[in-house]
């Protein structure tokens, strides 16, 4: 439930849409799904605060008043329905430019997590809504500070672009220019396909060359992690040998596989990470 009634703000989303502004929402992505009836092709639904702020598989996402960015993108111009599968790594990639600006290298961690320092930075989540519009969701850590990541009792290592660089950064520089990084983008890839996506990718993949454990599918898989397919699937090589591309599911990195071999065993209990 809202907390106050939607304004227009001046910021404009992306290709001309609309700005719809909120001080509290349970989860834009959930307000733009019930709601993505009256929305258009670019418009960007944001709250300064989210009471329920959700990230992949419902997991709760941390969103304090005036600390973070939480907004959702509508995509829904069918030129774009190619990018379906794409759209949150497009994403993930329009913050890690973002984040070069501020002079930080961001690492991926399939399917569309952004990293930094082995701390998780930003997540999507894209979901698809009735009308058959997509919407991507975007939450990054901005002000976020260490006192309120210890009160949220995360159960994985989360950082901010305010750790990261030692001061505090515009929350509506930010947003701009993560909007015009992400419309770049998305133009690009429906332009020229998702190349340069996968380039970047492998250029800065926090999952390269480690030994990874596979949920949300059943059954779980364990094997080495090889990169990305020309879809954009992870790939992995599992304990019998074979490797399979995956669409879905959560990815965790363990200890080094014992042998250097792929299908064996970790000698060690798997460290979550």
């Amino acid at each position: 439930m809202t907390r106050k009634e939607p304004s227009i703000h001046p910021e404009s989303g992306l290709w001309g849409g609309q700005m719809i502004r909120f001080r509290e929402l349970d989860s834009t992505n959930a307000w733009a799904l019930r709601n993505a009836a009256a929305l258009a092709h670019g418009d960007v639904v944001q709250a300064d605060a989210q009471s329920a702020g959700r990230g992949r598989r419902g997991r709760f996402w941390l969103a304090p008043a005036g600390q973070s960015i939480a907004l959702s993108v509508v995509v829904s111009e069918p030129r774009f329905v190619s990018l379906a599968a794409n759209l949150g790594q497009l994403a993930a990639l329009a913050v890690s430019d973002a984040m070069s600006a501020y002079g930080l290298h961001a690492m991926f961690k399939w399917p569309n997590d952004v990293m930094i320092a082995d701390a998780k930075v930003a997540g999507i989540l894209a979901e698809r809504a009735d009308t058959g519009a997509f919407i991507l969701g975007i939450g990054l850590n901005v002000n976020v500070s260490r006192r309120d990541f210890a009160a949220a009792k995360l159960d994985r290592p989360a950082t901010s672009l305010r750790l990261q660089t030692g001061r505090r950064v515009s929350l509506r520089d930010t947003r701009r220019l993560l909007l015009g990084r992400l419309e770049r983008r998305l133009e690009g890839a429906r332009e020229r396909g998702i190349g340069e996506l996968l380039a970047a990718w492998r250029q800065s993949d926090w999952l390269l060359g480690r030994a990874i454990r596979l949920t949300g599918i059943e059954p779980a898989v364990e094997g080495r992690y090889l990169g990305l397919d020309a879809e954009g699937r992870l790939v992995l090589q599992a304990e019998d040998g074979a490797s399979r591309a995956y669409w879905s599911g959560d990815v965790e990195r363990v200890e080094p596989l014992a042998a250097g071999r792929a299908g064996d065993r970790p000698a060690v209990a798997p460290k979550r990470l």
